[in-house]
């Protein structure tokens, strides 16, 4: 296996388990469990839906895929291996005056959003209660835990008796409002249990 095909095999198998894993609350609908927490402070069915980082894993994944190309093109004797790799040579990665620096510059460019991204979607969540929907600020109140978070900002919820329909993409929420107006929520949260809740309140 080359380099190459090692570090793409691990970022897919890094992106797979951000995915796909999640924090799950005792909040039920039917037989579904919603994929939340319930905010410090809030009622007992708000929810604070956590965090999926579907956007950010992708775009990183994007980043890494740009970024391998300028690192690896230089003659096999220079190239620096893994202290693992075993075999011929040409599947490791060259020194810094080697690089090709139109793309190392992208690959990192890339991997900067997906980190801005990333941070983005932990300090603002998507939120769910009796009255409506939006996304919020939320701070962190206690040791890191994701049931410490607490609301700080809710002046972008949007009343359920101002939607008049909604629709799930693959790339996330779609609202339009009796104003007329959308609104659109990229996905970083439990599809699911979005659908579940907004089947369940509206």
């Amino acid at each position: 296996m080359t380099m190459k095909h090692f570090c793409r095999r691990t970022i897919a198998a890094i992106i797979y388990i951000v995915c796909c894993s999640s924090h799950a609350s005792a909040l039920m609908i039917g037989k579904r469990r919603i994929i939340c927490t319930q905010p410090v402070g809030g009622k007992a069915d708000d929810a604070l839906m956590g965090q999926k980082p579907v956007i950010p894993a992708l775009t990183g994944y994007a980043g890494f895929q740009a970024l391998l190309p300028g690192l690896g093109k230089c003659p096999i004797d220079v190239q620096i291996q893994p202290p693992w790799f075993q075999g011929a040579g040409g599947a490791g990665f060259c020194p810094p005056e080697y690089w090709a620096l139109p793309a190392v510059g992208v690959g990192f460019g890339i991997l900067a959003a997906a980190f801005a991204l990333n941070s983005y979607t932990e300090t603002n969540r998507l939120l769910i209660d009796n009255n409506g929907i939006g996304v919020v600020e939320v701070e962190d109140t206690g040791n890191g835990s994701k049931d410490n978070l607490a609301v700080i900002d809710k002046s972008g919820m949007i009343p359920f008796k101002d939607i008049t329909d909604w629709k799930m993409t693959p790339v996330g929420l779609s609202i339009e409002t009796s104003s007329s107006s959308k609104e659109f929520f990229f996905v970083a949260w439990d599809a699911k249990s979005v659908e579940a809740l907004l089947q369940e309140r509206l």
